[in-house]
């Protein structure tokens, strides 16, 4: 018996499969980190407030940065103001105009501006203009131009061109201020608008309402020396008054107030 077995002996084992490709998670955890850094960025934003919507919660608080903006103003040495108002008639006075604008300077102990005043009534374009300087207690006004209004018996333009001087103007501008100071008492936000810029300033946008009970209070204090107004006719002024509201314009950097005006909203 040949006990030499020449056959080749079969391989221990199967055949090897090919083993199962392996997912790539590559994509995924590229777009995980894109994800967390867009997030880490606009946290970022918010907190630096390079990016500073409405919604911001680092965003300060209407009501801080309105009391902010009256802390500010006790420190203000000096401020411009430009004005324009204007009024419309209606019903029988509908083609009746008025408009006031005011240029004015001021500082601690004086100021001085100039006053130009345009009506239309009835068809009839009037204007004139006039000039002040306030020393202490002491106004000083100028008319600078007056209409011409030869229905009436004296000649106006006597009146032009002269200084005219009031003494001993009482002040009560500390009682105001205390008034003002005491903002919550006066006004109250109604709406944040979008951030602006003014003269390339970004600046909060804010529409504010008037509380009808401040408002009386501070017509008030500015008139308890006027005798000829009554309680009754200070409750009308203080009631049509709070009825406007007021936009605000204030730095967002520096909270002083850049512009005022009447809201449209």
């Amino acid at each position: 018996m040949d006990l030499n077995n020449n056959s080749a002996a079969p391989q221990s084992g199967a055949a090897m499969l090919p083993e199962p490709k392996k997912r790539n998670f590559l994509w995924l955890k590229v777009l995980a980190g894109v994800l967390i850094l867009v997030f880490l960025g606009a946290g970022v934003a918010l907190a630096f407030r390079v990016w500073d919507p409405l919604w911001n919660p680092f965003r300060p608080s209407p009501e801080k940065v309105l009391q902010k903006m009256f802390e500010n103003i006790k420190s203000i040495s000096g401020a411009h103001t430009e004005a324009d108002v204007r009024i419309s008639g209606a019903g029988n006075v509908a083609n009746s105009s008025f408009v006031l604008k005011l240029k004015d300077d001021t500082n601690k102990s004086n100021a001085q501006g100039k006053i130009i005043l345009q009506a239309i009534m009835q068809g009839i374009q009037l204007s004139g203009e006039g000039s002040y300087v306030i020393l202490g207690n002491d106004l000083f006004f100028k008319i600078d131009s007056l209409p011409s209004m030869s229905f009436l018996p004296i000649d106006l333009s006597q009146f032009t061109g002269k200084w005219y001087k009031i003494t001993g103007l009482k002040s009560s501008s500390n009682n105001l201020t205390n008034l003002l100071e005491n903002q919550k008492d006066i006004i109250y936000v109604k709406k944040q608008l979008p951030d602006e810029k003014i003269n390339g300033i970004s600046v909060y946008h804010y529409v504010l309402g008037l509380q009808q009970n401040g408002i009386k209070d501070l017509l008030g204090e500015a008139l308890k020396d006027n005798k000829s107004v009554s309680q009754e006719q200070i409750n009308q002024m203080a009631q049509s008054i709070s009825g406007l509201d007021i936009e605000y314009w204030i730095g967002k950097k520096d909270n002083y107030p850049y512009k005022i005006g009447r809201a449209h909203v």
